[in-house]
Order: C-alpha cells, then structure tokens, then sequence
C-alpha cells in the first residue's frame, strides 16, 4: 500500500511506495528534499489535516507575509545535508515513483511560476496557504496607508473647522445676549433751593426712548408729568414705554432713581425736575421740541415751565451713573 503525505513546502499530496519510507526524496513541484514517513506517521498527518479541513482553528501567532503582485521568489539556503561534497559532481536523484494527484483542468491550464530547487514562493490563487501564514499583497498595504493619512488628515481638518465654528457661534450668542440683557440706569438729581444748598429733586422725572424707535401713535403724557403722583407699572403709557423698549422713572426725596431698559444702545433721555423752573421768557428749544414730538403728544405740557435735559445718550453695562443738578429756580 502507498504511503500518502503532504509535501511540508508547498502542501501537494504525493503518493510512494511503502519500502521508501525513511528515504530522501525531492518534491516533483516545489524541488524541496524531504524524508518520506513512515505509513503510520503519514495516516495521522492525513487524518490532521482533513480535520482542520473541517474545524480550523486561527492561529493568533500567524506571520504575516506581504507579497507583490507577482509572486516574490525568496533563495532559502540548502540544508548542509543537501549539498554535494566538494570535489565531486552532485549525483542525479534516483527516480521515484512517486503518485501525484490529478490537477483539474483549470490548474493545468493555468500557468505556474518557475522557481529553483530550494525556493519559496508566494502560494498562486486557488492553492491553499500554509499553516501559521498570512498574506497580503504590497500594493494594498500602499493604497490603505494612503488611505489611512487621507482620512486622518480629513478628519484633523474638519474637527478645525468644526471647533472653529463652534467658537465663532459662541461668540456670535455671547454678543447676542449682552445686547439682549437688561441694563440698569442708576443716577441722582438735585436741585438748589438756596444759595450754597443742595436738595434731592423729589418727583423729577426721567424717561428713557430708544433712539431712532417711534411709536406707531405719539405717547399720551397724562399720568407722567412732574406734578403727578407716581404711576404704577400698569399704567396706559409707562406700559407703552416698556413695550417700546424704553423705562420711566420718578427721583426718590434724596433725588435717587433707578430704571432698567431692555439693552444695551443708544437711548434719548428725557429729564426734567419738579423744583426748578427755566427763567422766565425763556422757552423750549425748537430742535428738541421737534424731537419731543415723535414721541410724545402736547410735548411741550409734558416739560411745562421746568428745566429739562433731552439728550442722547449710549447706554450699556456699567455706564456711569447719570447726575445732573438743576441749580436755583428761575435762574439760568
């Protein structure tokens, strides 16, 4: 009965006779030397490998083998048993009769690379790879580094332009609701009842308009005037004041007041005291009057005979406080 084994290179089945076990033979397709085992050795070989035909196992500690699309060929060293003694001509090898398997008809249409006795070559496709080996051809391990720094370089790029987007968004919301947020209006007014003598303006008001903002129907001045008595916050026109965006607001005994507009920008401020009269004869001035009448009806009735501040003024978080004295009644 032939003894049946695998070639340890490159895996062909061959088949000899039974009394050449223990013998050296060469492999008729790779050119490798090889002992020949004995009939019990090669039956388990067979019997291993038809299992791990069946249940293949990974090996973790494969190597990894990285070919070129032609197949490379590697010059392995002759085993010192396989050289030829010096000084005297290498016999041919005794002819074996040795039983291969039928190729199919697509591998023996196919054309096989040629290597020297000895060499090891990347396995052709359709042939099975060696245990404990893995291979992976050179141009793909090229093109997927490319790749890798492609993506990488993509990817570094768009998180730039994504965190820059989002510092940039920030600011934008930042800037949005400091304009947004309400701002207070502090400030004092005084007046002189006497020579050398400072008193709180009690009653003097002060209205903030933001500038350029009319309302759609001029602003009734009943209830806001000087002579009347503090309005409360439902009040017809403080209320259109507030949902014009401005404030309206009344000096304490100590001439202290305090308001709060919805943002920050350029407001006209109306001020006019309760205590101190302009000089006789003199009138409102014709430029503020035209002013004063975008936004307010019977503008005139609303300063009276007081003396008044209408300017305009940019309001923003931690602007100073607002101070004006009137000085003496009736005197300029």
């Amino acid at each position: 009965m032939p003894i049946r084994f695998h070639c340890k290179r490159c895996q062909q089945l061959l088949g000899i006779a039974s009394r050449k076990a223990g013998s050296e033979i060469q492999c008729p397709k790779c050119g490798i030397a090889q002992v020949v085992p004995s009939q019990e050795a090669a039956a388990a070989a067979l019997a291993m490998t038809q299992f791990a035909k069946t249940d293949v196992v990974p090996d973790s500690a494969a190597d990894l083998v990285v070919y070129d699309d032609e197949p490379s060929v590697i010059e392995t060293p002759r085993p010192p048993s396989q050289e030829p003694a010096a000084g005297r001509a290498a016999a041919p090898p005794a002819k074996q009769a040795v039983e291969t398997q039928k190729p199919s008809a697509a591998a023996a249409s196919a054309p096989v690379a040629s290597a020297p006795p000895g060499a090891e070559v990347a396995p052709p496709a359709g042939r099975p790879v060696p245990q404990g080996m893995i291979l992976f051809p050179r141009r793909s391990c090229y093109v997927q580094g490319f790749l890798f720094v492609v993506l990488a370089a993509a990817a570094f790029g768009a998180g730039y332009l994504i965190g820059r987007g989002d510092a940039t968004v920030e600011k934008q919301i930042e800037q949005e609701q400091a304009g947004k947020e309400r701002i207070l209006i502090e400030g004092k007014l005084v007046y002189e009842p006497g020579a050398g003598q400072i008193a709180g303006d009690k009653g003097a008001v002060v209205i903030a308009l933001p500038d350029g903002k009319y309302p759609q129907k001029t602003l009734p001045i009943q209830g806001i005037r000087p002579q009347d008595p503090s309005p409360a916050e439902s009040q017809r026109t403080v209320r259109m004041i507030r949902q014009l965006g401005g404030a309206y607001a009344k000096a304490n005994a100590e001439g202290d007041f305090s308001m709060v507009v919805s943002q920050q920008g350029e407001y006209r401020l109306l001020i006019v005291s309760s205590h101190a009269a302009r000089p006789q004869g003199v009138k409102l001035d014709e430029f503020d009057l035209a002013e004063m009448e975008k936004y307010f009806e019977l503008a005139d009735h609303l300063v009276n005979r007081f003396k008044y501040r209408w300017e305009l003024k940019q309001i923003n978080i931690g602007s100073d406080e607002i101070e004006v004295n009137f000085g003496r009644d009736g005197i300029k």
